[in-house]
């Protein structure tokens, strides 16, 4: 079923790609998640159709935040926090074409992938418990780029709809590449 899947998306891109010569938006980014209380980096990328499609993108990344420790009675705690996003762009139109300055609305799935663990350190009876969590979710957010030339600076929010319920924030640069030309 997987391989399926697979070989579907590769002939959906394969068709679009063609018939839209667009480009591949890939960047990086810090930022700030409001659940795990702690700064993050984002890596991703996207494609930017042409044409008709001019105003979508599609893609995804990959945020990971900074391991959250804590020192308590008996022992210490650790959270680390990973999401991978899948995610569709749209490109508010109504700005000239000249400006520098684009706004963006997205939508898309997540799955955020929690570890917990504690250890115990009370004498003789020293021990450690963890557990893993993948929590699916929604996001649902927008964002802002700025064109500086060489690349575009970013902002961006979302609100990932889950029962790891989380606000992110992120600002970064994103350099387009050029496809099928």
């Amino acid at each position: 079923m997987r391989g399926c899947s697979l070989a579907a998306f590769a002939v959906l891109l394969g068709v679009a790609a063609p018939a839209s010569a667009g480009e591949l938006i890939v960047g990086t980014g810090v930022g700030f998640g409001s659940e795990i209380e702690m700064p993050g980096l984002q890596i991703g990328a996207y494609y930017a159709f042409a044409g008709k499609l001019a105003n979508l993108r599609v893609g995804g990344d990959l945020d990971g935040f900074i391991p959250n420790s804590d020192r308590g009675v008996g022992g210490e705690g650790k959270v680390t926090w990973f999401d991978l996003n899948a995610n569709a762009q749209y490109v508010l139109p109504g700005l000239p074409e000249e400006s520098p300055f684009s706004v963006y609305g997205l939508a898309g799935i997540n799955l955020a992938i929690v570890h917990g663990s504690f250890t115990y350190d009370e004498g003789v009876n020293q021990r450690d418990v963890s557990n893993t969590e993948l929590e699916p979710g929604l996001n649902l957010g927008a964002g802002a780029e700025y064109d500086i030339k060489f690349a575009a600076a970013y902002a961006e929010g979302k609100y990932v709809i889950s029962q790891a319920d989380q606000l992110v924030v992120f600002l970064g640069l994103r350099f387009a590449l050029p496809i099928g030309q």
